[in-house]
């Protein structure tokens, strides 16, 4: 039987966010395109070989169910997977500013016209997440760039393709450190370590939070990951920052960011610095949190 994946098309950002973690709680393989100019998203969800296609289907959607109203539900589709699949993000993927500092792009890209003053960043996120110009990793380069890293120790928690922990090193740190569940992503973070040079100053590695090899403390963590997963970061902060340590949360949806303000400070952590993308409807909110 020829493989299948499951096409989401939605204009949502919580709906796009809600089939990334259905794709993640399944451990399914999945890609996410963002068309510029456009509010469309498209997530493509790869289903298990040993499973049925349309069972998936169902699970999906009572998931996304659970969360959306019939309004905001987005259009599912069963499509055979074709060649390369996983790389069609790559016709959308061009080079373009990010946060008024970097000018982020794929290697295949010339960057003969980089407007001066910008840091160049090269990204290939493969299969890993990550091109650098999703809302809430541009709110972390944002933030991260408002307060400077120059010197520090910082934690990229879920370095996906490395976006980050790579622009903290142009940015002048001076040791990261960064993991991924996923060992793909580690993997493809180290590749484009490389091709930005800074490969020897970051220490990647595949594990979670409570089995990271290097215990800090650390001088800043950047967070920018799915809410279910910021309690088991935020939980620990207090222990993984330094004294006067700081914190960049992001990846959280602005209805949401309420609750999740909540939670950091429950964890012993002021926040100092809230901003977002602008957008009423679907937003995403970014903070910057220090240790007390």
């Amino acid at each position: 039987m020829r493989p299948m994946r499951i096409r989401v098309v939605c204009d949502s950002s919580f709906a796009e966010e809600l089939a990334g973690a259905f794709a993640e709680l399944h451990e399914l393989e999945w890609s996410a395109e963002m068309r510029p100019g456009s509010p469309v998203r498209i997530v493509q969800i790869l289903c298990e070989p040993a499973a049925v296609p349309q069972e998936t289907l169902a699970s999906l959607a009572a998931f996304l169910g659970q969360e959306l109203t019939p309004e905001m539900m987005p259009r599912l589709a069963l499509r055979p997977v074709r060649k390369n699949w996983d790389q069609a993000w790559k016709r959308f993927f061009r080079g373009r500013v990010v946060a008024g500092r970097f000018w982020i792009g794929p290697p295949w890209e010339t960057r003969e016209n980089i407007p001066p003053g910008l840091v160049p960043l090269v990204i290939d996120a493969g299969t890993a997440f990550g091109t650098g110009h999703h809302p809430t990793t541009e709110l972390v380069l944002a933030l991260l760039t408002e307060t400077g890293c120059d010197g520090a120790r910082v934690l990229d928690a879920g370095t996906g393709s490395g976006v980050l922990a790579i622009a903290a090193c142009l940015l002048g740190a001076d040791r990261v450190t960064g993991y991924d569940i996923d060992p793909a992503a580690t993997e493809q973070a180290r590749t484009n370590a490389a091709a930005n040079g800074v490969e020897g100053r970051i220490s990647l590695h595949a594990c979670t939070i409570q089995t990271l090899p290097q215990g800090g403390p650390w001088d800043l963590i950047l967070a920018n990951m799915l809410p279910a997963q910021f309690a088991a970061v935020a939980d620990q902060a207090t222990a993984l920052l330094a004294p006067g340590g700081r914190i960049i949360f992001s990846g959280i949806l602005s209805e949401v960011w309420p609750g999740t303000r909540s939670l950091i400070e429950d964890c012993g952590l002021k926040v100092t610095r809230v901003i977002d993308d602008g957008k009423d409807q679907g937003g995403w909110t970014a903070c910057l949190a220090c240790r007390l």
